[in-house]
């Protein structure tokens, strides 16, 4: 089993609002299902999103909007249907891009295990305790749940995982036999 961090490759579109301001207190809500703050914010078609650096960058099938969240196009929830790669423990909010009358979606990842193995990981704290940085990842597999895309207590303001290797569907497979682009999956744990 080896488990991945989801980066945002630099290299194509980043996502922000044409009007943040209803936005960012529904974003800012830790682990909560969104759904009903966000539709009467912004009706069933969500808010309009817009390429925030479109000179610099090109456009992918996924795109950097926010962490913990995953914006993707709908050739990646069209593909994903067919497989029925998502999972029950994620939310999907609607949006659209500026301009156009095209739809996208937003992964709202739910799932949040406790499977951080502090004793081998290695990281710096503060003087509180809280982890600050870390600097060697290590996992209690059998405390990761049904799902394959997660988050993890230390890191769930900033990260999201993928999981590989148990047999189930599996999202980085599904990323690229579907050729999608806007994603780097960065190993940083194994069990073997």
């Amino acid at each position: 089993m080896k488990i991945y961090r989801i980066i945002n490759d630099p290299a194509f579109h980043t996502l922000a609002a044409t009007e943040p301001e209803p936005l960012e207190p529904i974003l800012s809500l830790d682990l909560e299902h969104l759904w009903e703050p966000w539709i009467s914010a912004f009706g069933r078609q969500g808010p309009e999103l817009r390429a925030a650096d479109p000179q610099t960058t090109r456009r992918g099938n996924f795109f950097k909007f926010h962490p913990g969240f995953l914006a993707y196009d709908t050739s990646v929830a069209d593909a994903a249907e067919q497989i029925e790669l998502l999972q029950d423990d994620m939310e999907y909010l609607p949006a659209r891009l500026e301009g156009t009358s095209e739809r996208l979606d937003i992964m709202n990842v739910m799932g949040c295990y406790n499977c951080f193995d502090h004793g081998r990981a290695g990281y710096t704290t503060d003087e509180n305790g809280g982890i600050t940085a870390i600097t060697r990842y290590a996992f209690h597999p059998t405390r990761i749940m049904d799902s394959t895309i997660f988050r993890i207590p230390e890191t769930r303001f900033e990260e999201i995982y993928v999981l590989s290797g148990r047999g189930d569907a599996e999202f980085i497979e599904f990323y690229q036999e579907n050729g999608f682009t806007g994603l780097i999956f960065e190993e940083i744990w194994s069990d073997g």
